[in-house]
C-alpha cells in the first residue's frame, strides 16, 4: 500500500493578520489536499510538535482532530482519496456547534492576545444572546435572517438606545462573518443584517465653560484625598491637551523625556508628544511613588492593568460627579468633558483645525471636524432659543 502521511499545517491568510487556521494535510498518491479545522491561533503560538494552548475547548478540538486523522488513515487503506475527502468535509463542518460556545472561544483567544477591551465587548454580546435564547442552545448553522430580526426585536424591547442595539448587531455580524470564513457557518450572513440598524448615531458632546474649569481648579480638597486626585487628573488632562483617562492611567515614568511626555494613544496607537508644563510637573510630583513604574496611582507593577483601568475610570467618573455638584455644574462632569472642553476653547481661540487635530491625536482632520461640529450644535440651539424668545 502507498504511504499515507497526515500532518498539521497552519494556513496563513493573505491579509496582514497575527493569526492563522490549523489545517490537516493528507499526502497520498502524490496528492496533498488541505482541510481547515476552523481552529484559529496566533502565529507566535504555532508549533505543530508541541501542545498549543491549555484552554479546554482547543484541547478537545485537537483531540478530535487526532482521532479523525486515524480514521482517515484507516479509510484510505481500502477506499479512494475522493471518497475519504467527502468524509473529512462532513466531519470538519461541525454543524451543531453552539453559537455561545464559539463566541466564548473567541473571547478566550482575544484575552490571550491581550485584547481585553475587545474581549469584554464580545463577552457582553454572549451575555445578551444568552438572555435572548433563555437557556436554549442556538447552533451556528440554525441562524438565519429571521433569528437576527427576532434578536433585534429583543434588544428593542429592552428600551436600549439605537447605538447600543447597533453595537450588538455589529458584533454579531462580525463574529458570524468570522465563522463563515472558517467554514463553520454554511450560509453567507451578509444579507441577514440589511434590515437592522448597524450605524452610529452622533451623540452630543458636552464642553464646560472656562469659568467653571477655573472653579474646579481652585477647589481646596486637601482633606478629601480621593476627590483631590480626581480634580488633579481632570486639570492635568486639560493641561495635556485633553489627554484621555486611559492614556493618563497608563503613563509611565519612562514616557517622560526631558521637557516632554511622549506616548502612544491607546485608542489609535497615534504617537503624541506633549510639552511638560510646570503646572503638570507639580501634579505629577504630588503623586510620585518611587516603587511604581507608572506616573499616577491607578495601575500597579505586574497587575491586571485592564481590570485596574476599568475599576479606576468607574471610580474617577463617580468622583467627578461629586465635584460637579460642588461647583454647581449644569451638565455632568465625565472623563471626556475635559477633552471636549480643550477642543472647544482651542477652536474659540482660532487655533487652526490641523493643530487641534494633531493635539487630540486624530488620524485625520475630518475626524476633528465631526468632533467639533457635534459640540457646536449646542451653540446653534442656544442662538435659536434667543431668537425665538424675542417673539
Amino acid at each position: 500500500m502507498k504511504k499515507i502521511s497526515i500532518t498539521a499545517q497552519l494556513k496563513k491568510p493573505q491579509t496582514d493578520t497575527d493569526s492563522g487556521t490549523i489545517c490537516y494535510q493528507i499526502v497520498h498518491n502524490r496528492k496533498t489536499p488541505l482541510f481547515p479545522t476552523g481552529i484559529r491561533i496566533s502565529l507566535n503560538e504555532w508549533n505543530p510538535h508541541t501542545p498549543l494552548r491549555t484552554d479546554t475547548r482547543l484541547r478537545h478540538e485537537i483531540t478530535l482532530g487526532i482521532t479523525m486523522s486515524h480514521t482517515i488513515a484507516e479509510h484510505l487503506k481500502n477506499n479512494a482519496l475522493s471518497s475519504t475527502i467527502s468524509i473529512i468535509d462532513n466531519s470538519t463542518r461541525r454543524k451543531d456547534e453552539s453559537l455561545l460556545g464559539y463566541i466564548q472561544h473567541h473571547v478566550h483567544h482575544l484575552a490571550a492576545s491581550h485584547r481585553n477591551g475587545t474581549a469584554t465587548k464580545y463577552r457582553s454580546l454572549k451575555n445578551s444572546l444568552a438572555n435572548f435564547s433563555a437557556g436554549k442552545t442556538i447552533s451556528i448553522n440554525d441562524l438565519d435572517r429571521s433569528i437576527i430580526l427576532r434578536y433585534n426585536e429583543f434588544l428593542l424591547s429592552r428600551n436600549l438606545c439605537r447605538n447600543t442595539t447597533s453595537f450588538y448587531m455589529r458584533l454579531l455580524r462580525a463574529i458570524l462573518h468570522k465563522a463563515y470564513h472558517e467554514n463553520r457557518l454554511e450560509s453567507d450572513p451578509t444579507d441577514w443584517f440589511h434590515c437592522v440598524y448597524t450605524g452610529y448615531d452622533r451623540t452630543k458632546k458636552r464642553a464646560i465653560a472656562i469659568t467653571l474649569l477655573r472653579r474646579i481648579a481652585s477647589l481646596n480638597l486637601s482633606r478629601q484625598p480621593k476627590l483631590a486626585l480626581a480634580k488633579d487628573i481632570y486639570i492635568f488632562s486639560f493641561y495635556a491637551r485633553g489627554m484621555a483617562f486611559v492614556d493618563i492611567a497608563n503613563l509611565k515614568k519612562t514616557d517622560i523625556s526631558g521637557r516632554y511626555i511622549m506616548y502612544h494613544r491607546k485608542k489609535t496607537g497615534q504617537p503624541i508628544k506633549i510639552e511638560l508644563l510646570d503646572k503638570m510637573k507639580q501634579i505629577i510630583n504630588r503623586y510620585s511613588c518611587p516603587e511604581s513604574e507608572f506616573i499616577f496611582p491607578f495601575l500597579t507593577n505586574g497587575g491586571n492593568h485592564y481590570k485596574q483601568y476599568r475599576s479606576a475610570i468607574s471610580r474617577y467618573n463617580r468622583l467627578l460627579k461629586q465635584i460637579g455638584a460642588m461647583v454647581h455644574a449644569t451638565e455632568p462632569l465625565t472623563s471626556y468633558t475635559v477633552r471636549h472642553t480643550w477642543a472647544t476653547i482651542a477652536r474659540d481661540h482660532n487655533v487652526p483645525l490641523k493643530i487641534i487635530s494633531e493635539c487630540l491625536g486624530h488620524h485625520c482632520e475630518q475626524t476633528t471636524r465631526i468632533y467639533l461640529a457635534s459640540i457646536q450644535n449646542s451653540e446653534v440651539d442656544s442662538a435659536s432659543r434667543k431668537i425665538v424668545s424675542l417673539i
